[in-house]
């Protein structure tokens, strides 16, 4: 009978370097392709945020300058009044009857309109308030330093003597660009014109205003500074070098109300 052999237990190996290396190897592709996917995510999401805001404060603007655009000269119908014309005076800045114009420092472009209560209609300002009857009001929209779409009030007793500014109001945010060329017809010669409702000339009609503003994001939504180029109307392209992401709105808003110097 031969004898049974007995081997000793043999002992586990354990995980051998190159083993180790190679699963750690994994492990940070892994991780890595996980937070490269979360970074992207959470840009995805960011840049959507962004693009809403951006389209809400772009409704917020044009809103309001297209809601005083329209209303520019609009004509008082006082009941019983002496009149049922809007007296519209030569000032420092119209010339009479002249109901919209615009002033132009370097880059940026202010809108100045007039108008005169109604008791019917129930007109408003650009803060909401309700214009008085036989109240002459101007509103100015500028862009201030802040990059802040501002509408500022001006409201007379009179027709010819100007108080200060009333009140200011915030329409929207984060515009760093505003550009207005409007379009005219001369009554005498009935060529149509751009850029001239800044000259004192009644016998310029507005047709309209060709409005082009930039907006930009609040937060950045890059990880490194990008170079962008946006064509602008009539001038050289806005430039810019950062994180933030920019976009373009350009409407068309006629102006309705035109009348001849009282």
């Amino acid at each position: 009978m031969k004898p049974y052999l007995v081997h000793p237990p043999r002992q586990s190996a354990g995980v051998t370097l190159i083993e180790l290396m190679i699963a750690s190897t994994l492990g940070i592709f892994i991780l890595g392709f996980i937070f490269v996917m979360f970074q992207s995510t959470q840009a995805s999401k960011i840049l959507s945020t962004e693009i809403l805001n951006i389209q809400q404060n772009t409704n917020n603007a044009f809103f309001a300058l297209e809601n005083g655009i329209q209303h520019a000269g609009f004509e008082s119908t006082v009941l019983n009044g002496p009149s049922h014309n809007v007296r519209f005076p030569a000032t420092q800045i119209f010339a009479a009857g002249q109901i919209i114009t615009t002033t132009t420092q370097g880059d940026k472009t202010d809108i100045h309109l007039r108008l005169q209560g109604d008791e019917l209609a129930s007109l408003r300002d650009c803060a909401g308030q309700r214009i008085a009857p036989e109240t002459l009001t101007n509103m100015t929209y500028t862009l201030n330093d802040q990059q802040e779409l501002i509408c500022a009030i001006q409201r007379e007793t009179s027709g010819t003597t100007a108080l200060p500014i009333t009140e200011e109001v915030i329409l929207a945010d984060n515009i760093v660009f505003m550009k207005v060329i409007d379009i005219a017809k001369d009554q005498n010669t009935l060529q149509t014109q751009t850029a001239v409702t800044n000259q004192a000339n009644p016998a310029l009609k507005t047709l309209g205003m060709h409005i082009q503003l930039i907006f930009k994001s609040h937060n950045p939504v890059r990880y490194k500074a990008q170079a962008k180029e946006i064509n602008l109307l009539g001038q050289n392209a806005f430039e810019a070098n950062d994180r933030y992401y920019y976009q373009k709105a350009t409407r068309f808003v006629a102006v309705k109300n035109q009348r001849s110097a009282s």
